[in-house]
């Protein structure tokens, strides 16, 4: 049975954040796919298909929460996990609230690996629907 790389979309404004994280994350057997702003992200993830999103909140054409909900106008089940400087309680809940099944804060790349398998692993249908209404 050969091991099928699974793909991410990682959309942040720094391209030395983009670089780290791509090579962090492809030694673990993942796809890393970047973008630098919402605009580009939103067309990578319309063209094609990702096993997870993982987003900045600080872009010079938006948000991330933005991204977030922008991406799940389209797409309610692929995860979504925050990787962002923003650490306060209430930015945390900000990005659960616009439908992330999770949220790393920077620099901690340590803790992301554990936060993608936890994610990825968790059931596929569901989760992001019940996520972004739990809010409400």
């Amino acid at each position: 049975m050969g091991k099928t790389k699974l793909r991410i979309l990682f959309a942040d404004d720094h391209d030395d954040t983009r670089l780290l994280v791509s090579v962090l994350l492809s030694t673990s057997n993942y796809e890393v796919v970047t973008a630098g702003d919402v605009a580009h992200a939103l067309d990578l993830a319309r063209g094609a298909a990702f096993d997870l999103y993982l987003l900045d909140n600080h872009f010079p054409d938006g948000t991330g929460a933005q991204l977030c909900e922008r991406l799940r106008e389209f797409d309610q089940v692929t995860p979504v996990i925050f990787f962002t400087g923003d650490a306060s309680d209430a930015d945390r809940q900000h990005g659960l609230d616009c439908g992330a099944q999770a949220y790393v804060v920077k620099p901690d790349v340590t803790a992301l690996p554990t936060a993608i398998a936890h994610v990825l692993n968790a059931p596929p249908t569901g989760v992001a629907a019940h996520n972004r209404h739990a809010g409400r």
